[in-house]
């Protein structure tokens, strides 16, 4: 295990840890489709000493919270706690995840709350939007841990789930010896090195881990409407797949020209200035770009929530809205105010325990330190309007988005 520990002063003696479990590979995790889900969510159902219950009680007691998920090649673990109660809650942790006790009637529990779950998103615009988009742009195959199953497909793995396949696949895949770790806060550092050397050493996989490496699909715009009867809120989802990662040199300036369409705040981003602000549309609207680290596989993201009645209206603008930045470009003064406010807000975040937390272990994951912080910052300082708009041009186009609506779509608009 790889781990980083941080000691500084947090509000209320707070304390932050986050570990990722690496485990697998693309062949030893095909197939398996939603057991490595099902695994993570057991964990916290029971060990051998303690009920469900005796778990949420003593997470009360000693007011800390302990989550677990667990997705392809990953398995993610959220602890957050304080300087009083570390000790009890990382005990508490390393009870859960050395000794669960996989009972078979909490397993029975869990499958009906699930499949309850998944029910209650057939009805959420957001959810089924972002599935649907996610079954367009991200072209896996079935079975590839990656590939993204719909309800129907997550219902049908869920009647063929069993308990045995949960405990045998936390017997071959579970262990800390491909894993990350970042503790964060008024931590006593070498207390933790103690508890990390004494219960985790030796927590060894039994199936070698190699990572699964991220893929660019080459997918065609397009545009879907999902109709959802008696929702009061329409979601729109929309996606360009980009062949860049973001140690490429023109993720810089396309950085920044997410953050002017529609990335930056309400005065400085055109997007959810124009739907939310000026034409009063949505309630929420905006872009975003996932960057990939290692691999050219990144994607450009658009999102609006809004009133089904608007949603010709809002597909007009939306569409407007990034034609006249391609077309007439970004003004400097703009470009300017969205640099600064793009460096602000890393700043700002960096004061956020929790997410410092988060990119401390994403960093270690990726091979990097956070030097490669201060770097990003500093060639986003040295960019030009010119590089920013060459990248918006080459990168994005509203004929490339997919775009997903999903609402109760059949009110008239006033």
């Amino acid at each position: 295990m790889k781990y980083a520990l941080l000691k500084k002063p947090t509000k209320g003696d707070k304390i932050y840890i986050r570990l990722s479990l690496k485990i697998g590979d693309e062949k030893s995790l095909t197939g398996k489709n939603i057991i490595p889900s099902l695994t993570a969510r057991m964990l916290k159902n029971g060990t051998s000493t303690k009920s469900k219950k005796d778990i949420n009680d003593l997470l009360d007691k000693i007011k800390s919270s302990i989550d677990i998920y667990g997705d392809g090649g990953s398995v993610g673990i959220s602890i957050s706690t304080d300087k009083e109660n570390v000790n009890a809650a990382l005990d508490l942790f390393a009870d859960i995840l050395l000794n669960p006790s996989f009972d078979k009637n909490e397993f029975d529990k869990m499958l009906l709350d699930i499949k309850g779950e998944y029910e209650a998103n057939r009805s959420d615009p957001q959810f089924v939007s972002s599935n649907a988009l996610n079954k367009k742009t991200s072209l896996y195959p079935k079975g590839h841990p990656y590939y993204p199953e719909d309800i129907d497909e997550s219902l049908d793995d869920l009647k063929k789930a069993s308990l045995g396949d949960v405990k045998n696949f936390y017997k071959d895949f579970y262990g800390t010896n491909n894993s990350y770790a970042s503790f964060v806060g008024n931590i006593d550092q070498q207390a933790i090195k103690s508890f990390l050397e004494k219960n985790l050493s030796n927590f060894n996989s039994k199936q070698p881990y190699t990572e699964i490496e991220d893929r660019y699909f080459d997918v065609k715009g397009s545009t879907e409407t999902i109709n959802i009867p008696d929702k009061t809120n329409a979601n729109c989802a929309g996606t360009i797949n980009i062949a860049i990662k973001q140690t490429d040199p023109d993720y810089p300036a396309l950085e920044i020209a997410n953050e002017l369409l529609g990335g930056g705040s309400f005065l400085s981003s055109r997007i959810p200035q124009r739907l939310r602000e000026s034409e009063g549309m949505s309630y929420g609207a905006g872009s975003y770009i996932n960057g990939n680290y290692k691999y050219a596989a990144s994607s450009w993201g658009v999102y609006a929530i809004f009133n089904p009645v608007y949603k010709n209206r809002l597909d007009s603008a939306l569409h407007d809205e990034i034609n006249k930045a391609i077309q007439g470009g970004f003004k400097e003064d703009e470009f300017k105010k969205s640099v600064a406010s793009w460096l602000q807000q890393r700043k700002t975040i960096l004061g956020f325990d929790g997410y410092l937390n988060y990119i401390i272990t994403d960093y270690m994951k990726d091979g990097r330190d956070l030097t490669d912080f201060t770097n990003a910052e500093n060639k986003v300082k040295k960019l030009t309007l010119d590089q920013v708009n060459a990248a918006l041009r080459k990168y994005i186009s509203p004929d490339k988005i997919t775009l997903i609506y999903a609402g109760d779509f059949n009110k008239k608009a006033f």
